[in-house]
């Protein structure tokens, strides 16, 4: 008798048995597959259970969860309650996540909220035919206690979506500048921002700590997407800045002794996140002279206004705003990319 193909040839996914006869389509990448000989369901079974053994597939060092192995590669970055680095489900096909490791003792309750945030995000999202902008937040994939022999076993991980171009923050791009990124190419950061807070705000939600960490620049694009959803909530709700006191450098006083989450925090932190990666000072909004003092005045307007006056506007009129001055100062749109598809700084 002839050997049978349990596994798809194409791809190396396992194979479902056929209904009736011997042909079936891959679940995974959809070639056909003709079987040969006599199949059973147990023999099936095995392949499933090969596929879903990261030993069996040639990877070393994966942990659980959800059902699924991962291992993780690459170092993103890290903070005083986490790691996060590239993970890559072990298996083939694979596929790619951004792997969020809570160092012990750190504050799962952020982690948790933070999850809960990016399900009703998506949930809302999917049911609005709102993919333009929820595909610019994470995508939750799984959440729980890493599980097997690995390092970080009993912690607790978080696992979004991983898309390739978005490997650096906005910190780490203004650095590669060499600390001032050029300020036509501030403009899309600043609106691309204020698309994804006008999208929150929409759904009364809020961010609560839009900092240069917490925005990842894609390569070769103007593309911008926001993450660290630790501070996320109902507008309304108690802000928890978390730990430090990195978020009293991105809002006034008198919008942090609100104590809630406002339209007013998110569009303040907003502007006070471009002030830094222009060079300038978050805090006091001091900003470069050679950042054209049209667009330098809206800036430090936003950065220092009272929590009334920026509550009187919506992340949609500031993005407006944003474009009229920008025309006025920096001439028609054009294509001022902050980093190459390499990840390397494009000058201007």
């Amino acid at each position: 008798m002839r050997a049978i193909t349990l596994n798809c040839p194409s791809c190396r996914a396992p194979l479902t048995p056929p209904a009736a006869g011997k042909r079936l389509v891959c679940s995974f990448c959809g070639a056909m597959v003709l079987l040969e000989g006599t199949s059973h369901a147990a023999t099936f079974q095995e392949a499933l259970e090969r596929w879903n053994d990261p030993a069996a597939q040639g990877f070393a060092g994966a942990f659980e969860l959800g059902g699924s192995s991962w291992i993780t590669g690459r170092l993103l970055g890290g903070s005083e309650s986490s790691e996060v680095y590239v993970g890559q489900l072990a298996r083939w096909p694979t596929g790619f996540g951004v792997v969020r490791i809570l160092h012990p003792g750190a504050d799962g309750n952020r982690a948790a909220r933070a999850w809960e945030m990016l399900n009703r995000i998506w949930t809302v999202g999917r049911r609005r035919d709102s993919g333009a902008f929820v595909e610019r937040l994470p995508i939750p994939i799984s959440s729980g206690t890493v599980a097997g022999a690995h390092p970080a076993a009993g912690r607790r991980v978080v696992i979004t979506g991983w898309r390739p171009g978005l490997r650096l923050t906005l910190r780490e791009t203004t650095a590669l500048h060499a600390g001032v990124i050029p300020a036509p190419a501030s403009v899309w950061v600043w609106r691309r921002l204020l698309e994804t807070l006008e999208y929150l705000h929409r759904f009364k939600l809020a961010h609560g700590a839009v900092r240069p960490e917490h925005v990842l620049i894609e390569d070769g694009e103007h593309g911008v997407s926001l993450v660290g959803f630790g501070s996320a909530d109902d507008l309304g709700k108690p802000h928890d800045p978390g730990p430090g006191a990195e978020h009293r450098r991105f809002a006034s006083d008198a919008v942090l002794d609100e104590g809630r989450l406002t339209v007013a925090l998110d569009l303040q932190m907003s502007a006070r996140t471009v002030i830094e990666a222009l060079g300038g000072d978050p805090a006091t909004a001091a900003i470069p002279r050679q950042v054209p003092e049209p667009f330098a005045e809206l800036l430090r307007e936003t950065a220092l206004a009272s929590p009334a006056a920026l509550e009187a506007v919506s992340a949609f009129d500031l993005r407006q705003r944003v474009g009229r001055v920008a025309a006025a100062v920096f001439g028609p749109p054009a294509f001022h990319p902050l980093l190459s598809r390499t990840g390397a700084p494009v000058r201007a």
